[in-house]
């Protein structure tokens, strides 16, 4: 596989990561029930003091021209927690991506908030693990720890809110709408979290590669809370959308996602507790 389409492959994993949290809720309401319920939904999303969530993704990358076409796919599945009050989070993350060069391999991520600091570990095949921290600043709390935020942005923003119905979601009633989202908020979400990847959106225009996107979301009817949201994505990258690739690279990426969070233990205590060895993390300041 050619460094730039490694490149575009892991660059489109942290892309959707950045998009995973959006909603809907259903079923023959007139708009002002679902303005309501949406507004009721920001006001418990502020209010929330700390939760827990599950996600699980699965990724296929079709590449089509270049000298090595093939398809590509990432399973990925994330246990998270945070405490809004403390500004504390803990995140794992578990990944096995099956390429035509490189076959199966197994990736690994830790991220813990605490103590005004974030410590991050990568393990990666045939690399040392080496933790890294950097600065718990304000700014890096609102991109990456508190919990809920990005998927009311995304509901509040969203050019469409349809209700689907009620459906029970671990023992509680919901409402299930589907939203189309604004891509500018999109735009605007996927630059914050990029940034703190170190990668560069502007290689991207959003509304040329985003082809299809579908968004559930199920939203307690007794709290108002996000209890779960599924996310479907189609995106095709061609080889102009790329600076510096060529069709020697590749002519067209394509790639399907699909996604589904679970958000519980809302308000519950949470205990973040950090590995001895992250004490000895290199700090860095990108």
């Amino acid at each position: 596989m050619p460094a730039i389409v490694k490149r575009i492959f892991f660059l489109s994993l942290a892309l959707i990561l950045s998009l995973t949290l959006i909603g809907c809720a259903g079923g023959g309401l007139s708009q002002e029930e679902i303005d309501q319920i949406v507004a009721n939904a920001v006001t418990a999303a502020a209010e929330i003091d700390s939760g827990k969530f599950d996600l699980d993704m699965s990724l296929t990358m079709n590449v089509v021209g270049g000298d090595q076409p093939g398809e590509g796919t990432a399973v990925i599945d994330t246990t998270g927690a945070a405490d809004n009050l403390d500004k504390e989070m803990q995140m794992t993350m578990n990944m096995v991506t099956d390429t035509p060069d490189q076959g199966r391999q197994e990736w690994t991520m830790e991220i813990y908030g605490t103590g005004g600091w974030m410590y991050m570990k990568m393990a990666i095949p045939g690399q040392d693990e080496q933790w890294r921290k950097i600065e718990l600043t304000e700014e890096v709390w609102q991109q990456q720890g508190q919990l809920g935020q990005e998927e009311i942005e995304l509901l509040t923003t969203a050019t469409k809110v349809k209700y689907l119905g009620s459906e029970v979601v671990n023992g509680t009633d919901c409402y299930v709408v589907e939203i189309t989202p604004s891509i500018e908020t999109l735009g605007n979400l996927m630059s914050q979290q990029l940034q703190f990847l170190a990668i560069p959106l502007e290689q991207f225009n959003l509304p040329d590669i985003l082809k299809e996107m579908s968004a559930k979301e199920w939203i307690a009817k007794d709290s108002y809370l996000l209890m779960r949201a599924e996310v479907y994505m189609a995106i095709e990258i061609r080889t102009e959308d790329v600076e510096g690739a060529t069709e020697a690279d590749f002519e067209k990426i394509t790639m399907d996602t699909n996604m589904g969070l679970i958000f519980y233990d809302y308000n519950q205590p949470v205990s973040i507790e950090l590995p001895p060895e992250a004490l000895e993390a290199e700090e860095v300041t990108d």
